[in-house]
């Protein structure tokens, strides 16, 4: 066997694989005996198929079968040996595949396009300032977030009139020009919360509305985007585009929220027993629960503001023609030249963004050991558990889950994935100046919108 490397740029090689009949005849023999004792051919005993009809038959199958194992062996062994950063793999040469008689096999040559990886060594700027935003907890927000606990523990009675914010049960019937029943038309039970419906005129006409009435509406103005709408008649979101403008509203139920009240009960629900004993204690908690959920928000805004800045810094180039090549050729489902190149500079830049945490990982050193991981996944089982307002397992039940979570690979990368995030924004936050600022939560969504 012989191998030689051709370097076409710092980005890709062309690798020219030789093989003799010594390289792959004796496994190419025993296929060929192998072969014979398994299959069935009329007017032949099993196992005793002559081997020039095995071979004449099945002979150029089972020797490509045994030169592509010798070929991905080879492959892997020469980009092991050579310590290549490759990125994707191996693609056979679009001009010269392959050169070898098949009929009288002897020697055979293959050629492989290879993409290397860039080195990247992205060093931190820590002279230079970088913003973190902190959303601001007003009393506003804290009031807003009682009040949908409350309701959330609330209860629903029936009344006899439609108030202001009351939810109201019903059937939506499709109209046809002159405001008839539509035959065959969307007919669909669904509810409308009248506090949430913006437009106006349409909450006039509803409010005051009994069971047993009904109100001629536009079904687009008491929904929220195509999502709900859809979601709210029961059909598909292309179902939408011929959507009647007029439907009718029969009002089979209307039910009003009472908020819980704010008592002993109510806060035990919030918290551990006797932690919250009044509205204030109430609020401290909603505070500090709140600045925890932000603080996340606020890291994940800050690293994707990282990547950005460094992506941009960074003028990593990539061997571009190759990649569009095996994103085509590893692709699940066929995608054309044109899905490749629309999609391309989202996933050149998801790929430099990886290749410069993977520089920045080793830089800081950062290792994930299997206890991390476990413990991640436990922490994820006990938010679960208490989702449902259920208490966590006990620890050998709880450390039992974990494995079994843990045993499915992805939930094993994404835990991964999600601890190195964690260890990466610490590492950032430690080594660039943070130019902290305080902004609303509007001015916080239109920033990561930014993004």
């Amino acid at each position: 066997m012989q191998i030689a490397q051709e370097k076409i740029d710092d980005l890709n090689i062309l690798l020219n694989i030789e093989l003799s009949p010594e390289d792959y005849q004796e496994k190419y023999s025993e296929s060929l005996k192998s072969y014979s004792k398994k299959v069935s051919i009329p007017g032949f005993r099993p196992g005793k198929v002559p081997g020039g009809i095995i071979k004449k038959k099945y002979g150029k199958a089972l020797l490509a079968e045994e030169l592509n194992k010798i070929i991905n062996e080879t492959l892997n062994k020469f980009i092991d040996e050579e310590k290549l950063n490759i990125l994707g793999g191996p693609l056979p040469n679009e001009d010269e595949t392959e050169s070898g008689n098949w009929d009288n096999p002897d020697k055979f040559n293959f050629k492989y396009d290879i993409g290397l990886a860039p080195k990247v060594d992205m060093k931190l700027d820590k002279r230079s300032k970088n913003d973190y935003l902190v959303i601001k907890i007003d009393d506003k927000m804290v009031d807003e977030h009682i009040k949908d606990m409350r309701n959330r523990k609330g209860t629903l009675s029936n009344v006899e009139i439609v108030g202001e914010k009351d939810m109201i049960m019903g059937t939506f019937v499709e109209l046809g020009d002159k405001d008839e029943i539509l035959e065959g038309g969307i007919m669909s039970d669904s509810t409308i919360t009248l506090e949430f419906i913006e437009n106006k005129p349409t909450q006039k006409k509803l409010i005051g509305k009994k069971p047993g009435e009904f109100v001629v509406l536009d079904p687009k103005k008491v929904s929220k985007g195509d999502a709900d709408l859809a979601k709210m008649l029961n059909v598909e979101e292309s179902a939408l585009a011929n959507l009647a403008s007029k439907f009718r509203f029969n009002i089979n139920e209307v039910k009003t929220l009472t908020p819980a009240e704010l008592n002993e009960e109510f806060f035990n629900t919030i918290g551990k027993e006797g932690e919250i004993t009044s509205e204030e204690d109430l609020k401290k908690k909603v505070v500090s629960d709140t600045e925890k959920q932000f603080a996340t928000e606020s890291d994940r805004l800050f690293i994707n503001s990282m990547s950005k800045s460094m992506l941009e810094k960074s003028n990593i180039s990539l061997p571009d023609e190759f990649l569009k090549r095996w994103i085509k050729v590893s692709n699940d489902k066929p995608i054309t030249d044109e899905q490749i190149a629309n999609e391309y500079d989202g996933y050149a830049n998801s790929l430099k963004w990886q290749l410069i945490e993977n520089s920045l990982v080793q830089e800081a050193d950062i290792k994930i050991e299997l206890d991390e991981v476990v413990d991640t996944a436990k922490g994820y089982i006990i938010a679960q558990y208490a989702q449902y307002g259920l208490p966590a397992p006990e620890a050998d039940n709880l450390e039992e889950q974990a494995k079994q979570v843990l045993s499915n690979q992805e939930e094993y990368k994404k835990m991964s994935e999600m601890i190195l995030e964690k260890k990466l924004i610490i590492y950032l936050k430690e080594n660039v100046k943070l130019n902290e600022k305080k902004v609303s939560y509007d001015d916080f969504v239109k920033a990561a919108q930014a993004l």
